[in-house]
Parts: C-alpha cells; structure tokens; sequence
C-alpha cells in the first residue's frame, strides 16, 4: 500500500489563464511519503503502478470581487476532465476566501506524474492560493 500527503506552497498566479495551466505549488518536504513518492515544486512522481484515488484541498484568498479558479489534476502530461470550481469569492462583506476539493481515481503506472492546473473560471485578478492550508493526497487501493 502507497500514500503520500505534502502541503501545498502560496501562488499567486493560479487566476491568471483561461486554460489550464499547470503551476509550482508543491512542497517538496512531503508530511507523509510512504514507499517512495518523489516530489519537487510542480510533479508528484509515484512509485508503483495501480488504482490510485488522487484528493487535493485548495484554500484561496483575494480581493478580486466574482473570482473562481478552477483546478484540475493532469496525469502523465494530460489534463483530466473532472474539474473543482467551488470556491467563488464574493469580495464584497467580509468574504474574501473559499476554498475548493477534489477527489477522483485513476490507473496509474509505476512513474506516472501527477500535476496541478489552474485556470480562471470567474473574474480575472490576484488570487493567492494559501499553502499552509492547502494539501494534495494520494492513495493506492490496488
């Protein structure tokens, strides 16, 4: 059995593309690293190929009124389909933050990369993805 957690590092430029576009928001000294995951600032590399439920929890900041950031996993160099855009941010009476989760499973081989992308959904503007609130996970069933 595999499993990996690493908190996420700030961005501020994850609201800044129509399309996907994968960003550097990995912390390289991951909380848990069971097996042999490698890591650096923008790929999680895993160690052993199977089913792999892959989780990633975005906290985000901003004063930009209607923003909303998508988020999406890219495996192996390609963008998944399944996309998290729950976290609109009013700006406007003291909400400035959402956040927006993630959760899906995939066949992975031995190597396959996992990647974060980003892409502006609402209005265009800074939004900051806080790090310390932030985290990616994955697990292999099989």
């Amino acid at each position: 059995m595999y499993y990996f957690k690493t908190f996420l590092t700030n961005n501020s430029i994850v609201n800044d593309s129509a399309s996907f576009t994968v960003r550097n928001v990995f912390n390289t000294n991951p909380d848990i690293n069971n097996s042999g995951f490698t890591v650096n600032s923008s790929t999680i590399t895993v160690p052993s190929g199977g089913l792999y439920e892959c989780m990633v929890n975005c906290y985000f900041t901003s004063s930009v009124e209607r923003s909303n950031v998508g988020v999406s996993f890219e495996i192996d160099g390609v963008t998944q389909d399944e996309v998290s855009a729950s976290n609109y941010i009013r700006s406007g009476s003291g909400h400035n933050e959402a956040s927006t989760h993630l959760c899906s499973l995939f066949t992975l081989s031995s190597g396959s990369t996992v990647k974060l992308a980003f892409a502006y959904l609402g209005s265009t503007g800074t939004v900051t993805l806080e790090g310390s609130n932030s985290s990616i996970s994955l697990y292999q069933y099989t």
